[in-house]
């Protein structure tokens, strides 16, 4: 999902932090944040002899495929979701107090 910004620059209707949402959601996109995430959430974590630290996740509607990673992918999964919400928490800063959930039935 990518939120586009509403207008060009120089619009009356441009809104830049739009703008910066849509860019940082995009980044987020090209470096598959979700599927670091959920990779990491959902993985089972081994430490083999003379393997390392591995990790596996079989996927139950992919027909059991399976997803083999390392520590050090991990590490850079890690890298990139810091970096996320890093961008995210300073485009949105001032805002995320005035954060609200709609009641169910809304």
């Amino acid at each position: 999902m990518v939120v586009g910004a509403r207008g060009t620059p120089g619009s009356r209707f441009y809104q830049p932090q739009a703008a910066e949402l849509a860019e940082t959601l995009q980044w987020g996109d090209a470096h598959e944040l979700k599927r670091r995430r959920d990779d990491a959430v959902h993985a089972s974590w081994w430490n083999g002899d003379g393997v390392g630290v591995v990790r596996f996740r079989f996927f139950r509607r992919q027909d059991g495929a399976n997803l083999i990673g390392t520590f050090e992918d991990l590490e850079q999964d890690a890298t990139l979701l810091f970096e996320y919400a890093e961008k995210l928490d300073l485009l949105l800063r001032a805002d995320w107090p005035q954060g609200r959930l709609l009641r169910r039935g809304s």
